[in-house]
């Protein structure tokens, strides 16, 4: 079924904060999957975070990853960010600290502090750089995969 992928993902947005609706998570996760499986990459990203957290849907971390795959993979940094992390931890998938290492990079690239951070933390990142900021990051951006 095809609609209108913004209104489905703000409809998503609305039952997972309880916005105008009951908060109903398993409501967040169907209109985020009907703008996900359309290619809406806030879609994608906020429907592996649901995953990864159990939030609506059962915890799968390898779905959670198939979603932030999909969201990184059209340069969302938050999900590359994720996806670096999921690396790094074995979240549904293997184990693999260079691809966390890439996936993070992007990600700090575009500014994203938290993957900054992360680089650091491992000695991967330059200290001068850090601080060229996309947008923040809250405990609802934080990695799925905590």
């Amino acid at each position: 079924m095809k609609g209108n992928i913004r209104s489905q993902y703000e409809l998503g947005k609305s039952y997972a904060n309880g916005e105008g609706v009951q908060q109903d998570y398993a409501q967040a996760a169907y209109w985020w999957r009907k703008a996900a499986e359309q290619g809406y990459v806030k879609a994608q990203y906020k429907l592996g975070t649901a995953y990864a957290r159990g939030e609506g849907v059962e915890h799968d971390d390898a779905e959670a990853f198939r979603w932030l795959m999909l969201a990184a993979e059209q340069d969302d940094d938050r999900a590359q960010r994720s996806v670096g992390f999921a690396y790094m931890n074995g979240n549904g998938v293997e184990e693999n600290e260079t691809a966390a290492i890439h996936w993070w990079t992007l990600a700090a690239n575009q500014g994203n502090q938290e993957a900054q951070k992360d680089l650091m933390v491992i000695g991967n990142y330059p200290t001068d750089r850090l601080g060229e900021t996309s947008e923040p990051m809250d405990e609802t951006t934080m990695p799925p995969f905590n």
